[in-house]
């Protein structure tokens, strides 16, 4: 029972936060009123089966907690902006819970199944908001209102299209054709947010599952079910094209790839030019969460992870951040590699790898902590890293996780 209620209440602020505040309107402090029973009643049924303090917190979450503690800390001293260094540190880690809850709620159900399949319910959702509203962000990038960046929503359909391939199985022909036409649902959705990098990994997400997992399944298959399942890769590819790119050629995010490969970004550039001044001024702990927008010449985030870190948490919170994705990138090349693992847990975890290498490549226009999907996406494959190798069912409660 606690556990649905969580699942029930993370429904609610994912729902909230990703979808209706992007796409109407905010409520105060309906964060918190998501957010606290969904802890709430984890706590309680951690209270009830005595579950292990050890394991209930991944070394991977720790070390956020830590850097979490120390930014909050450290940072506050060298802060321009007290309050939203503050603020913005309280949000990171009301985000970080959600990756804790999804990453406890896993364990116990054994799988991560329920976090995947309504993430893509969400972007089900989002991508036809979008489409109604087509609210325009500016230079013709349409999103679903406007306090949803366009990146942000093609950041969701990029996971969306991961998360599908991540179920896709070719035996199952009706299954697959829906999933497949979600996937071209998402891609649309993303050449009309206009989102460069966006695009480029949910290509990079699709031709290595095509070359890495799905032909190498096709091979093992007799000869009848290869043809079967070859001419529904060729419908699929098919479509895409006939469908997508008489819209991609219109589009702005055409344009927008050529002025990338032929000028570059001078915006972006000088953003990491700003952050390095930054980081020079406050190497060692940085100019505290939030900061570059206060104290940089463009006033606003630096639209980088990258940046980021190291201008507003210095060297020090830039290592112990992204200490965590040396552990998660460590964990999946083992894995991905691993003969050991089953022929499905490889696909999982090469998919899931893949998308990973994606969250790097956008790290560079997307700051993850301070983006609730990216927290999620991190709670998914943390958790499917620790049920993967245990190989058993964690819904006995008696195991304490």
């Amino acid at each position: 029972m606690y556990l649905k209620l969580s699942k029930l209440f993370y429904i609610l602020l994912v729902f909230y936060m990703s979808w209706f505040q992007a796409a109407f309107f905010q409520v105060n402090n309906l964060l918190m009123v998501f957010g606290a029973p969904m802890i709430l009643f984890l706590l309680l049924h951690m209270y009830r089966y005595k579950v292990n303090l050890k394991k209930a917190f991944p070394l991977e979450i720790i070390v956020w907690v830590v850097f979490g503690l120390i930014v909050l800390t450290m940072g506050f001293f060298n802060a321009t902006d007290k309050m939203l260094h503050i603020s913005s540190v309280i949000t990171y880690f009301q985000f970080l819970l959600v990756t804790w809850a999804i990453y406890y709620i896993s364990r116990c159900d054994g799988k991560v199944d329920f976090f995947i399949n309504s993430f893509i319910i969400l972007a089900i959702i989002s991508a036809l908001t979008s489409l109604v509203i087509a609210y325009d962000y500016g230079g013709g990038r349409l999103t679903m209102g406007q306090n949803n960046n366009p990146n942000t929503l093609g950041l969701m359909m990029t996971f969306g299209i991961g998360f599908i391939l991540f179920k896709l199985r070719l035996h199952k022909i009706l299954k697959s054709t829906f999933l497949l036409l979600l996937i071209i649902l998402f891609t649309y959705v993303i050449i009309l947010t206009g989102s460069r990098k966006s695009i480029l990994s949910g290509l990079l997400l699709f031709l290595f599952w095509i070359f890495m997992v799905s032909m190498p399944q096709i091979k093992s298959l007799p000869l009848i079910n290869k043809i079967k399942y070859l001419l529904i890769l060729i419908i699929f590819i098919a479509a895409l094209y006939f469908i997508l790119y008489p819209i991609l050629v219109d589009s702005i995010l055409l344009e927008r790839l050529i002025r990338l490969f032929q000028f570059g970004s001078e915006t972006r550039s000088g953003m990491y030019v700003e952050a390095w001044r930054i980081f020079k001024e406050y190497p060692v702990f940085g100019a505290g969460m939030q900061q570059y927008r206060v104290i940089s010449i463009y006033g606003t985030y630096s639209h980088s992870t990258y940046a980021e870190a190291i201008a507003n948490t210095g060297i020090v919170g830039t290592f112990i951040y992204f200490s965590t994705y040396l552990i998660i990138g460590s964990n999946y090349i083992k894995e991905s590699f691993d003969n050991r693992n089953n022929y499905l847990s490889l696909q999982r975890y090469r998919i899931l790898f893949v998308m990973f290498l994606m969250v790097l490549f956008l790290g560079a226009s997307i700051i993850h902590f301070y983006s609730m999907n990216s927290f999620i996406f991190f709670g998914i494959i943390i958790a499917f890293d620790r049920i993967s190798k245990k190989g058993r069912h964690y819904g006995k409660i008696e195991n304490n996780l």
